[in-house]
């Protein structure tokens, strides 16, 4: 009776580590930067299946907490196969997300951070997910960082949806010369805003869910060297 018991544990055992040596990891690197970083994010995922196929994808968190909490969105999401490449007469296509780990069960990819992408390099708080499409494994998830670049001038305001500050809201700064998106932040649950910005003339254009801003009335600013200037948005 004694040796089926310890048999029996033996093999719970051996199972268990089994389990844990196959268990999906994610780990992001870098897992802080600025918005000004000019490089890639590296995703690296382990204890996936040969060839397994897995959704990654970006969430906003707003609170800072680390967890995907309800009326939080996502910013970007796509799907790729362990060993997976988009080629193309032969050639690895680059700005398709793929595998560059040969190893088998493991996906390392790298997701472009180009100072062009203004609003998907918001300042902001984020988690990553990578889940089972087929619900294999549960969803694993890693934090993820963008900070205000060490500037000497910027602005700051707090956004307002209906009167009341609106928590978690976004800002875009838009570049009134060249009309395109410089930088954007996602506002703290006060719904206060920061976003470090070169010398420039500005516009700003805030968002919310299920809110819209007239940009007839976006309010404009011009930054010098060292200047701090506020603007609070309706």
């Amino acid at each position: 009776m004694k040796t089926k018991k310890i048999k029996s544990l033996t093999a719970s055992i051996a199972v268990a580590l089994a389990f844990h040596a196959n268990a999906v990891t994610l780990t992001v690197s870098p897992s802080v930067v600025s918005n000004t970083y000019p490089g890639v994010i590296t995703l690296n995922i382990t204890g996936l299946t040969n060839t397994e196929k897995v959704a990654v994808q970006r969430w906003i968190d707003g609170n800072a907490n680390g967890v995907i909490d309800a009326g939080e969105p996502m910013m970007d999401a796509f799907k790729i196969n362990d060993g997976d490449a988009m080629v193309i007469s032969g050639v690895t296509n680059l700005n398709v997300p793929f595998d560059s780990n040969s190893a088998t069960g493991a996906i390392t990819t790298t997701v472009n951070f180009a100072a062009s992408m203004a609003i998907e390099n918001m300042t902001g708080h984020f988690v990553y997910v990578v889940a089972s499409p087929t619900g294999r494994f549960a969803p694993v998830t890693a934090t993820f960082e963008v900070t205000n670049a060490t500037l000497n001038q910027s602005i700051s305001g707090v956004i307002y949806s209906n009167g009341v500050p609106s928590p978690y809201a976004f800002v875009v700064a838009q570049d009134t010369q060249a009309q395109n998106p410089v930088g954007s932040a996602v506002a703290d649950g006060s719904g206060h805003y920061l976003l470090a910005l070169r010398p420039g003339s500005y516009a700003l254009i805030g968002s919310a869910p299920n809110c819209y801003l007239n940009q007839n009335t976006a309010p404009s600013f011009t930054l010098t060297n060292g200047i701090s200037s506020t603007n609070d948005i309706f």
